[in-house]
């Protein structure tokens, strides 16, 4: 999905897991429970000012945007539907 909150520069923490967090987990319980597949958009922000981007690597996501992404990656591992994640670096169009 691609329903979130992409400012980068948003400051509000609440608002913004509560758009991109929140809406997120309600999007992937309905797609478990109607058997749809999950597929989301996440963000290379996760990774902060790293230069190694393996989704192994250590995330140090330097804004509430980058940290509501990283929050929903961490609660996605800990669910048992499958989902598929894109890690975006810099989308333009």
């Amino acid at each position: 999905h691609l329903g979130a909150n992409s400012s980068t520069t948003e400051t509000d923490l609440q608002k913004i897991l509560d758009q991109n967090f929140e809406f997120s987990a309600m999007l992937y319980e309905m797609c478990e429970m109607l058997e749809i597949k999950f597929q989301y958009a996440s963000s290379a922000s996760v990774y902060g000012t790293s230069r190694s981007f393996k989704e192994s690597d250590f995330c140090k996501p330097l804004s509430p945007y980058a940290f509501s992404k990283y929050m929903f990656d961490c609660w996605l591992m800990n669910q048992n539907y499958s989902y598929q994640g894109f890690r975006y670096f810099n989308v333009y169009g």
